[in-house]
C-alpha cells in the first residue's frame, strides 16, 4: 500500500485504492504538501546578525591567541593546540561520519533468519507479536 506525505511531516494519509472523491483529496492534499516542502525549504540556513557578530568576534579572539602563541607564549601556544586538536577530532569525526553513511548506502542490509539472530538467557519467552493479546496478568498497553 503507497503511503505518502501530506501536510506538515507528521501527518499521513494511505492512498485510497479506489477512485473518487477520496482520490481527489488525496491529490489536493498531496499538491498542497507539495508546496509546503518548497516554501519552507531553506538552501541555506538563515543566521541573525547577533550570531554572525558573535562568530566574528570569537575568530578574532582566537586569531589573537594564535598571533602570541607564535610570538612565544606559552599558554597562547598551549590553547592553540588544544583549539587544532579539537578542530582535528571534529574533522575526523565527520570524514568517518560521512565514510560510513556512504557504506551504509551501498551495503546492502543483511536479513538473518530468526534461527540465526542472536538470543538472549534472560527472556522468558518470545517478544509479543503487533495486535497480540495482552499476555495474562498484564495490563492491555494503550
Amino acid at each position: 500500500m503507497h503511503t505518502a506525505l501530506l501536510g506538515p511531516p507528521w501527518r499521513t494519509l494511505e492512498r485510497p485504492s479506489s477512485s473518487g472523491i477520496r482520490e481527489e483529496q488525496w491529490r489536493a492534499e498531496r499538491a498542497a504538501f507539495k508546496q509546503w516542502r518548497l516554501e519552507n525549504f531553506m538552501l541555506m540556513p538563515q543566521f541573525s546578525l547577533r550570531w554572525v557578530l558573535g562568530l566574528t568576534a570569537v575568530a578574532a579572539v582566537m586569531s589573537l591567541v594564535a598571533a602570541m602563541a607564535v610570538r612565544g607564549s606559552f599558554w597562547a601556544a598551549a590553547i592553540t593546540i588544544a583549539l587544532a586538536a579539537l578542530a582535528v577530532a571534529m574533522l575526523v569525526h565527520g570524514a568517518m561520519f560521512f565514510v560510513i553513511w556512504l557504506f551504509s548506502l551501498v551495503a546492502p542490509r543483511s536479513r538473518r533468519p530468526a534461527s540465526q539472530r542472536a538470543e538472549t538467557p534472560f527472556a522468558a519467552s518470545a517478544p509479543p507479536l503487533p495486535g497480540a493479546p495482552a499476555p495474562v496478568g498484564h495490563p492491555p498497553e494503550g
